[in-house]
Protein backbone atom coordinates (compact mmCIF):
# COMPACT_ATOMS: atom_id res chain seq x y z
CA UNK A 1 0.00 0.00 0.00
CA UNK A 2 1.24 3.11 -0.94
CA UNK A 3 1.25 5.71 2.31
CA UNK A 4 3.47 8.72 0.73
CA UNK A 5 3.99 10.25 -2.78
CA UNK A 6 6.04 12.82 -3.04
CA UNK A 7 6.16 15.27 -6.14
CA UNK A 8 9.61 17.15 -6.97
CA UNK A 9 8.51 19.94 -9.00
CA UNK A 10 11.70 22.64 -8.50
CA UNK A 11 14.29 19.97 -8.31
CA UNK A 12 15.05 20.17 -5.03
CA UNK A 13 15.19 16.46 -4.19
CA UNK A 14 16.82 14.95 -7.57
CA UNK A 15 17.91 17.52 -10.10
CA UNK A 16 16.89 16.48 -13.16
CA UNK A 17 18.57 19.32 -15.29
CA UNK A 18 21.00 17.21 -17.34
CA UNK A 19 17.89 14.81 -18.16
CA UNK A 20 15.92 18.06 -19.38
CA UNK A 21 19.07 19.01 -21.39
CA UNK A 22 18.84 15.56 -23.25
CA UNK A 23 15.34 15.67 -23.69
CA UNK A 24 16.25 18.61 -26.18
CA UNK A 25 19.39 17.43 -27.34
CA UNK A 26 18.30 14.43 -28.73
CA UNK A 27 15.49 15.84 -31.03
CA UNK A 28 18.07 18.04 -32.61
CA UNK A 29 20.60 15.62 -33.19
CA UNK A 30 17.62 13.19 -34.77
CA UNK A 31 16.90 16.80 -36.72
CA UNK A 32 19.73 17.54 -37.72
CA UNK A 33 19.90 20.74 -36.26
CA UNK A 34 21.92 22.59 -34.27
CA UNK A 35 21.37 21.75 -30.24
CA UNK A 36 21.49 24.70 -27.92
CA UNK A 37 23.96 24.46 -24.66
CA UNK A 38 23.43 23.28 -21.40
CA UNK A 39 23.07 26.59 -20.31
CA UNK A 40 21.06 28.05 -22.60
CA UNK A 41 18.26 25.05 -21.86
CA UNK A 42 18.88 26.26 -18.04
CA UNK A 43 18.38 29.94 -19.26
CA UNK A 44 15.17 29.32 -20.58
CA UNK A 45 13.99 27.13 -18.00
CA UNK A 46 14.49 29.77 -15.41
CA UNK A 47 12.54 32.31 -17.27
CA UNK A 48 9.94 29.50 -16.72
CA UNK A 49 9.34 28.39 -20.64
CA UNK A 50 7.79 25.09 -21.08
CA UNK A 51 8.99 22.67 -23.50
CA UNK A 52 6.97 23.27 -26.46
CA UNK A 53 8.43 27.30 -26.02
CA UNK A 54 11.65 26.06 -26.15
CA UNK A 55 11.15 23.52 -28.97
CA UNK A 56 9.63 26.86 -31.05
CA UNK A 57 12.71 28.94 -29.72
CA UNK A 58 14.93 26.17 -31.20
CA UNK A 59 12.51 25.78 -34.50
CA UNK A 60 13.06 29.65 -35.11
CA UNK A 61 16.50 29.55 -34.69
CA UNK A 62 17.60 27.19 -37.27
CA UNK A 63 17.85 27.03 -40.69
CA UNK A 64 16.13 24.02 -40.92
CA UNK A 65 12.59 23.14 -41.40
CA UNK A 66 10.75 20.77 -39.01
CA UNK A 67 7.36 21.05 -37.06
CA UNK A 68 7.25 21.93 -33.26
CA UNK A 69 5.10 18.53 -33.01
CA UNK A 70 7.75 16.45 -34.46
CA UNK A 71 10.29 17.89 -31.97
CA UNK A 72 7.95 17.46 -28.92
CA UNK A 73 7.30 13.88 -30.32
CA UNK A 74 10.36 12.66 -30.28
CA UNK A 75 11.43 14.47 -26.71
CA UNK A 76 8.44 12.44 -25.24
CA UNK A 77 9.43 9.18 -26.79
CA UNK A 78 13.15 9.28 -25.22
CA UNK A 79 11.25 10.74 -21.66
Amino acid sequence: MIKAVIFDLDDTLINNRLLDYEGFHLPCKKLDIVSPSYKNIINLRNKGLMAKNIARTIRNSSSKKFTVEKFLAIRNDFL
